[in-house]
């Protein structure tokens, strides 16, 4: 691993069975958040597992590099193609606070992602505290019914896809041939059909690729338990996350 100035050049290799053994040597642990979880813990874990996965699918050309930077996280070459990568984590601040409180005073009791949903009200450090309290006896959040998991799933990326948006149309922000987002889904919600739940997004995202209102992101990637979403314009495409031992 070999620096530059702010940059850091992650992996360098010249053939896929190069790429495969760096992958396999890479520690992905991402700690609790109780733990002290960091920026950098969710960045290795995300680009590892969208890494393994393209090679899986021999959507990667060689000679390749990973560069680790800052605006976008990531610049990944291959030959002469330049990809920019920003990566982020979908889970909204006051969900990741209220897990935090749950691991430090409540770690083998039962978390109620019901009272963070999207659009849910502003609470203090004691509510959350009381909430999470209450819901170990009695106490239970909003019911999902119908299709609301999968809705409200697509209503957290799109906000996550704009904010990050934003940042790309920023005059720090490096553009390079193409231009990528790399979600980590870490949405405490269970039975997800991600497949309802990319339908719906690509039904949100139809007014972001219309429009084109400055720079957007021409791929966006959402890494979602063990699959891997591939949204570019309209379309979606799904890939299983292999592990490191059945890379072929």
């Amino acid at each position: 691993m070999n620096s530059n100035d702010e940059n850091i050049i992650w992996i360098d290799v010249k053939t896929p069975e190069e790429l495969y053994e760096i992958l396999k040597g890479i520690d992905i642990l991402v700690p609790s958040r109780r733990s002290g979880i960091k920026t950098e813990h969710s960045e290795k874990y995300s680009i590892v597992h969208f890494l393994s996965t393209y090679l899986n699918e021999g959507n990667l050309i060689f000679p390749l590099s990973v560069i680790h930077r800052d605006k976008p996280d990531f610049l990944l070459k291959m030959n002469s193609i330049k990809i920019g990568i920003e990566q982020t984590e979908s889970i909204p601040e006051q969900c990741a606070w209220a897990l935090s409180l749950w691991e430090e005073y409540c770690p083998d009791g039962f978390f109620e992602p019901g009272f963070f949903r999207w659009g849910s009200p502003i609470r203090t450090r004691q509510e959350i505290c009381e909430i999470i309290s209450k819901t170990q006896t009695a106490l239970h959040g909003e019911p999902w019914f119908g299709n609301s998991v999968e809705k409200e799933w697509a209503c957290w990326m799109i906000d996550c896809i704009n904010v990050k948006t934003e940042k790309l149309n920023k005059d720090d922000f490096k553009k390079f041939n193409q231009n990528c987002l790399l979600i980590y889904d870490n949405l405490p919600q269970v039975k997800n059909n991600l497949e309802l739940s990319a339908n719906w997004l690509l039904e949100k995202l139809r007014q972001y690729w219309d429009i084109r209102l400055g720079n957007i992101f021409s791929e966006i990637f959402i890494e979602s338990k063990e699959k891997l979403l591939r949204i570019i314009p309209y379309k979606v495409f799904c890939y299983y996350i292999p592990e490191m031992k059945s890379l072929s």
